[in-house]
């Protein structure tokens, strides 16, 4: 889903609640007092206007560092919105291939 024009202004992507669910964090609170069985999956809004997603999108001729540079965005919202990474080393040993194609080009 394409951002929200008053929530991603700054922000390159973001976790958002669907619309005819509860709040992220009221959401979180319900389920650790016990009052909420099973969460409802985020929605990743992406703000096209922000200049990492311009960046990203250029490199057309690299598709394994698009994928992993967009994974890299949606492992920082869900550490942002609370979440412990599933697999730190993924997210390192992409982090790693971004930053050695950034030195090379």
């Amino acid at each position: 889903m394409f951002g929200h024009p008053d929530r991603l202004t700054e922000s390159a992507v973001c976790l958002v609640a669907p619309v005819d669910g509860y709040d992220r964090q009221m959401e979180k609170i319900l389920q650790n007092a016990g009052r909420l069985q099973g969460a409802t999956k985020p929605i990743l809004e992406i703000n096209l206007a922000h200049p990492v997603i311009k960046a990203i999108a250029a490199v057309e001729d690299d598709a394994s560092y698009q994928e992993d540079a967009t994974f890299l965005l949606l492992d920082q919202t869900r550490i942002l919105d609370g979440e412990r990474p599933q697999d730190p080393r993924e997210i390192a040993q992409r982090l790693a291939r971004v930053f050695e194609r950034s030195v090379r080009s």
